[in-house]
């Protein structure tokens, strides 16, 4: 089994919830599938992440409650719509069209990506160990940066929270995630400690960040605040806990 395969089955898995009704004429497989974690690294690392963002997603979720009459809304205003019989030709030329009418609009009328909180937060652990930033500079050129990102038609008037002032040095980039722009800056508060901030546009997120308190949550090893001020919305992390992220907002 190769890890496009894995992945496939995997992703359809949900550990500790699924395992004692899942079909046993997939057993063999989903055994296989999980025995590949302990060879695959990044495989183990991108299921580890899909259960972080199935987990949030689920908590998300529950603070939900429909409304006690959204079934008999949704029955109000369903509507039958009687659609005409086609046969031979007339079958296949009204799918060509249903397909070249597609398309069209696909091709005219793009749809401009939009990256999910969950997906981005699911990824911060990752994307720090990766650590790999194209610009580094002094900590007094902070100009520098915020032209280099606009340049890179990044967010550039990003604003820092108070405890990232007098640093050892900062880095940036410019990381496409989930098809959209993240500015991703590296801080070197002393020796030990490097935090990460990254900042996206509220319009570019789905369910965009609206409230400028910080909510901590912790993903392993990896504390992350998140929060959003004027037009962009924030995820800082570093290794530690939440109290660690505090001393630094």
């Amino acid at each position: 089994m190769n890890t496009a395969q894995a992945k496939i089955i995997l992703s359809a898995h949900r550990p500790g919830r699924d395992d004692e009704i899942a079909d046993e004429d997939q057993l063999p497989d989903l055994e296989t599938a999980l025995a590949c974690l302990e060879t695959d690294p990044d495989l183990a690392l991108w299921f580890a992440h899909q259960a972080t963002t199935d987990e949030i997603m689920r908590e998300a979720l529950r603070t939900i409650t429909p409304p006690d009459d959204l079934r008999n809304r949704i029955l109000a205003e369903a509507k039958v719509t009687r659609f005409p019989k086609f046969s031979g030709p007339q079958f296949w030329l009204a799918a060509a069209a249903c397909v070249l009418l597609g398309l069209s609009a696909f091709l005219l009328f793009p749809r401009q990506s939009q990256l999910s909180p969950t997906s981005l937060v699911a990824q911060i652990p990752a994307l720090n160990a990766r650590h790999d930033h194209t610009l580094a500079v002094s900590p007094d050129a902070l100009g520098e940066i915020r032209s280099w990102l606009a340049k890179n038609d990044a967010a550039s008037d990003f604003i820092l929270p108070k405890g990232l002032a007098d640093l050892q040095g900062i880095a940036c980039e410019v990381a496409s995630i989930d098809g959209t722009q993240v500015t991703i800056l590296c801080f070197h508060i002393n020796d030990k400690r490097i935090a990460h901030l990254y900042v996206v546009d509220r319009s570019r997120l789905k369910n965009p960040l609206d409230s400028s308190d910080p909510a901590f949550l912790q993903i392993g090893d990896t504390a992350i605040a998140t929060w959003s001020a004027g037009s962009h919305s924030y995820f800082l992390s570093e290794s530690g806990d939440s109290k660690d992220l505090e001393r630094l907002l």
